[in-house]
C-alpha cells in the first residue's frame, strides 16, 4: 500500500553527476504527481533562479527553506552519497518529517537511515568543511 501525503521534497545526489542527476529527479517529480502528491518539491526547481556564481550553500540555503513545509521527503536510491542529501535527512529527522524510499513509497527506518549517515561520515570526513571560499 502506498502511504500518500500532500506535500512532497525529493532528495539525493545532484553535485558531480552528469547533467546534476536533472533526469531522475524530473522522473520523480513526474511519478509523484502521477500517484497523486498535490505539491513536489524538486531542488532543480526550487534553485532554478540563482545565478551561475551560486555555491553550494547558497543552494542549501534555498532548499531548507522549502524542506521544512513538507509533509514527506522522498529519498532517491543516491541520496546516501550526497552531503547535501544528508544534511536534508537530518533536518527531517529533527522536523519528524516522514521520511519515504522513491523505490517502495514506504517509510525508511530511522536506524538504517542512522546507519548510511555514519558510513557517509566515515568515508568523507570533510564533507562539511566550507569549501565555498
Amino acid at each position: 500500500m502506498i502511504i500518500h501525503y500532500d506535500t512532497a521534497y525529493i532528495s539525493g545526489k545532484i553535485t558531480g553527476l552528469p547533467d546534476l542527476n536533472k533526469p531522475k529527479f524530473a522522473a520523480a517529480t513526474d511519478l509523484l504527481h502521477q500517484i497523486g502528491y498535490g505539491v513536489v518539491f524538486n531542488p532543480h526547481v526550487i534553485c532554478a533562479t540563482l545565478g551561475s556564481k551560486s555555491t553550494w550553500t547558497d543552494y542549501m540555503k534555498r532548499c531548507l527553506k522549502i524542506l521544512p513545509g513538507s509533509d514527506v521527503i522522498i529519498l532517491l536510491d543516491d541520496w546516501h552519497k550526497s552531503k547535501g542529501a544528508i544534511v536534508e535527512v537530518k533536518v527531517a529527522m529533527l522536523l519528524n518529517i516522514k521520511i519515504l524510499s522513491i523505490d517502495t513509497m514506504l517509510p525508511i527506518n530511522k536506524y538504517k537511515l542512522l546507519l548510511l549517515i555514519i558510513k557517509f561520515h566515515i568515508l568523507n570526513p570533510l564533507a562539511y568543511v566550507n569549501t565555498d571560499e
